[in-house]
């Protein structure tokens, strides 16, 4: 029984943590089908032993609410639910439930409908209008309370600003990144040294999140509405869609609506064969990902009948498709050193054609993975790709004979700096301790000057290798005590472009504290955990004098986050590069104490060239309680104007808002 209840433990512990990773971090480490075999394995436990059920279990929740996949400020509780869809993976289970359908309905009702649509790979929205006029937009978040997009949303210049429908509106859709602006966005990513995306579903999520509305119109995201929850204009869903789609929404055209089991099964196959077929180039036709097909009763009468559970819709279900796979050799193992010092080994592979890509490097995740999959050097492997940058191995093709396979070889050493390396807690995965190894360092010091950090213009990861390898910098405190005669000394500087990276290195001394804190790249420790960390503590010294406790009582904070982040603080060598940045200029604290002010309710937007970005005005102006949006109405109060405003200047004149600069902005909020 203590095993079954350690499995218990492990598997709430496991589900949660991709809850996170998934809903509030925009990542994934385990694709839908094992997500939904370790959910059946914990129903399971429960189901043959009740006793050792626990009131924190995802089941136990009403719903699978969970506060913790809500982390904005900006909340909006959903006039009606939004429900997930339970996932089916074989023609039996799209069977059973049509049987099931069939089954509660009364027997009378015959040729009961259903609607078949592609289930698009992004992220859930809800959208509403008020007397024909879009007035909300937030996330699926909790399923009862979203994040609110409104802003982000309307700048993507997607959807029509007016309707001719004046009645309340409730819309449920996806948001998506476009394939080939996904692809663009990586290129531009990698060549500044920022993270990569895994795929085009955590881009969208990611980019709806941004806080700045110009940064997300930049980004590209398109919608497909697929249901009216509020306001229907007709009986049934397949005539709602069309009444959509006159109306000026984005319609998926790839949509069916059959009787018969033979019937729907061969339009579930219909979508997956458009979604693999390719063009002369081999790219994929559609420039959007979709993984699967949805099933949905179409008459609302018997939909309502059917009802929901406390987790799914009863009338609905997704078919999810098998990922593509390819078969090839692998080379060899490369084994790279992250920032944090986790040892990540990577498949070379003899290159192969997959989802329209040449792909000649997997993923093995980790140690563990290449004992389970049992692959060994030259053995023929099966790749698979859904969507992610890098595919994994999924096994090894045991019908083709290789003599030659040799063992691939677990390092004990960091393959960097030669260090012994230790095991995370789990033992799969190796890491290297030497804060001093050349991989830590540089990845460390790229990801302090990325966009998402310190944003220091021009210091891209090659400039980072070059500064390191003539000893320019060891660590991040040292950005901002560089020696320019040194720098010039190098090759491929000149006087202006030094001087334009030192005026970029001491711009970025003015962003907000979370920036910072995230910069210095706490292991665990994101951009949403810092923003959540800020906001508690306020200052880097009450966050230091911080217990585990204090912290982990933070929601969107585990105790494994507390637990690193308590002993970050307690390492001499940490302190030294915080104390170095403190007395560089940085900011170590909020803009403002909230907490002894008077929120200021005024609606601001920002246009045209400031002295700083318009992230770190945004920042302030939000840190005293007003509001920052992406257009000019008649409901703006100000227009913060630099140079080359352009049109929300011109707007902003004909509606008599008030234009202001940085100074007049420094006055209003020192006033308020």
């Amino acid at each position: 029984m203590d095993k079954k209840i350690a499995r218990y433990k492990e598997l709430i512990a496991l589900i949660e943590k991709y809850n996170q990773d998934y809903y509030v971090n925009n990542i994934s480490d385990i694709d839908d089908y094992e997500y939904d075999q370790l959910y059946k394995e914990l129903t399971k436990l429960e189901e043959d032993y009740p006793e050792i059920i626990i009131s924190t279990s995802p089941t136990q929740r009403v719903g699978d609410v969970d506060d913790n996949l809500v982390t904005s400020d900006k909340k909006i509780e959903h006039q009606i639910r939004m429900y997930s869809l339970e996932n089916s993976y074989s023609r039996d289970d799209i069977i059973e439930f049509i049987d099931k359908v069939k089954k509660v309905v009364n027997a009378t009702v015959k040729n009961i409908e259903f609607v078949i649509e592609p289930k698009i790979d992004g992220m859930a929205i809800s959208i509403r209008y008020s007397d024909g006029v879009l007035v909300e937009a937030a996330t699926r978040g909790n399923g009862v309370i979203g994040e609110d997009i409104l802003d982000n949303i309307k700048s993507l210049g997607v959807l029509p600003a007016t309707i001719k429908d004046r009645n309340e509106i409730i819309i449920r859709g996806e948001a998506y990144m476009p394939i080939s602006t996904f692809n663009k966005l990586n290129i531009e990513r990698e060549a500044e040294g920022e993270t990569l995306f895994a795929n085009p579903r955590n881009a969208a999520a990611g980019s709806l999140k941004l806080l700045d509305s110009s940064k997300v119109a930049s980004r590209g995201l398109k919608l497909f509405l697929y249901s009216i929850d509020l306001g229907r204009k007709n009986s049934n869903h397949f005539d709602d869609l069309k009444y959509l789609a006159e109306l000026g929404f984005p319609v998926n055209e790839n949509i069916f609506k059959f009787s018969e089991t033979d019937d729907i099964m061969d339009a579930i196959f219909e979508i997956e064969k458009i979604r693999d077929d390719l063009d002369d180039t081999l790219n994929n036709k559609l420039d959007y990902e979709l993984d699967g097909a949805v099933v949905k009763v179409n008459d609302y009468a018997i939909r309502d009948e059917l009802g929901h559970t406390s987790k799914y819709p009863r009338f609905a279900i997704s078919y999810k498709y098998k990922s593509e796979s390819a078969t090839t050799k692998l080379l060899s193992v490369t084994f790279q050193v992250g920032r944090t010092g986790a040892i990540t080994p990577v498949a070379e592979l003899e290159s192969v054609q997959l989802s329209g890509s040449v792909i000649a490097r997997a993923t093995l995740h980790n140690n563990d993975e290449i004992k389970r999959l049992g692959v060994k050097i030259g053995d023929t492997v099966i790749i698979e790709k859904g969507g992610e940058v890098i595919p994994k191995i999924i096994s090894v093709d045991r019908s083709v004979e290789n003599i030659e396979s040799r063992e691939i070889e677990i390092p004990t050493v960091c393959p960097v700096c030669g260090e012994a390396l230790a095991n995370d807690i789990s033992g799969v995965k190796g890491y290297c301790v030497n804060r001093l190894c050349p991989a830590i360092v540089q990845g460390g010091i790229t990801h302090f000057a990325s966009r998402d950090a310190m944003d220091i213009k021009g210091f891209g990861v090659r400039i980072v290798e070059q500064f390191l390898e003539h000893n320019i910098i060891k660590d991040i405190s040292d950005i901002y005590h560089l020696d320019r005669k040194a720098i010039l000394k190098l090759e491929g500087f000149q006087t202006q472009s030094v001087d334009n990276l030192l005026e970029a290195i001491e711009q970025s001394k003015s962003q907000p504290f979370h920036r910072v804190l995230y910069g210095i790249g706490i292991k665990n420790i994101g951009r949403t955990a810092t923003k959540l960390i800020v906001k508690q503590f306020g200052d880097i010294d009450t966050i230091m004098k911080a217990t585990e406790d204090d912290i982990s009582a933070i929601y969107g904070i585990g105790i494994g986050s507390a637990s690193i982040l308590v002993n970050f603080f307690k390492d001499d060598i940490n302190m030294k590069i915080v104390d170095r940045l403190r007395s560089s200029g940085l900011k170590f604290e909020k803009e403002t104490d909230l907490l002894n002010k008077t929120a200021l309710d005024k609606s601001f937007v920002i246009t045209g060239k400031l002295s700083q970005g318009r992230e770190y005005f945004k920042d302030l102006i939000e840190s005293y309680g007003a509001r920052v949006s992406s257009s000019v109405s008649k409901n703006t109060d100000y227009l913060l104007a630099g140079d080359d405003a352009g049109s929300k200047l011109k707007k902003a004149l004909e509606l008599g808002v008030k234009v202001i600069d940085e100074n007049e902005l420094s006055t209003i909020l020192a006033g308020s």
